[in-house]
């Protein structure tokens, strides 16, 4: 029988579920990232765009917030965008 701090346990993971899931598929998407990242044909270069300035501080945010580069925050919010797209990737295959 489980004592009830097992019980406990189950039922807070069990209302955590959503949150766990949320955070397992963050993590498995920077995981993909920084794997990508290590490869050198996705080796990042200096490159100016003009982004509406709400943006701007709303990647600096979230770069802080997830303790990462501004860079990451960029090129997976491309990388998203591109999904399911051809890539520079795909066309050196």
């Amino acid at each position: 029988m489980a004592s009830s701090s097992d019980n406990a346990l189950l039922q807070e993971l069990g209302a955590s579920m959503d949150e766990i899931r949320e955070l397992l598929r963050w993590w498995r998407a920077r995981q993909q990232f920084v794997e990508r990242a290590e490869d050198p044909r996705w080796d990042t270069a200096l490159h100016t765009y003009h982004i509406a300035k709400p943006y701007i501080s709303m990647i600096k945010r979230q770069a802080e917030f997830e303790c990462t580069t501004q860079t990451e925050i960029i090129n997976r919010a491309l990388q998203q965008f591109f999904a399911g797209s051809e890539t520079v990737d795909d066309r050196h295959r």
